[in-house]
């Protein structure tokens, strides 16, 4: 099953710290389609799009500076080892985070533009 991408988000809001608000959408650094009012706040946004379990992988990454193994990941978020490897795969298609093999286990890595983007 393969999860859809995300290929624009619609200006629910106006930020306080966003840039000038146009109705035209703009190209992002990832290649998305974003309204420019939102770009500043990217990754809530991208959080806005996460099921619960999938903030919690997110959240246990950023709480490690974004770089952490995927065996520690599981069990600090709790959840199973198949399912946290299913939502880092997510993550890796989204282009959210970079997976390195180590050994036995995978070392997630957070893009710069998701830890750029707090």
């Amino acid at each position: 099953m393969a999860f859809p991408q995300l290929r624009y988000v619609k200006r629910t809001c106006e930020l306080p710290n966003a840039k000038s608000a146009t109705t035209e959408p703009v190209k992002s650094a990832t290649g998305l389609i974003v309204d420019s009012a939102v770009e500043p706040n990217t990754c809530g946004v991208v959080l806005k799009t996460m099921t619960p379990e999938e903030q919690k992988v997110l959240n246990v990454l950023v709480a490690h500076q974004g770089k952490y193994l995927q065996k520690y990941v599981s069990k600090e978020a709790g959840l199973s080892r198949l399912k946290t490897h299913r939502i880092v795969a997510r993550f890796a298609q989204r282009g959210i985070v970079t997976v390195k093999e180590i050994g036995n286990t995978n070392e997630i890595v957070v893009s710069d533009w998701i830890k750029n983007s707090k």
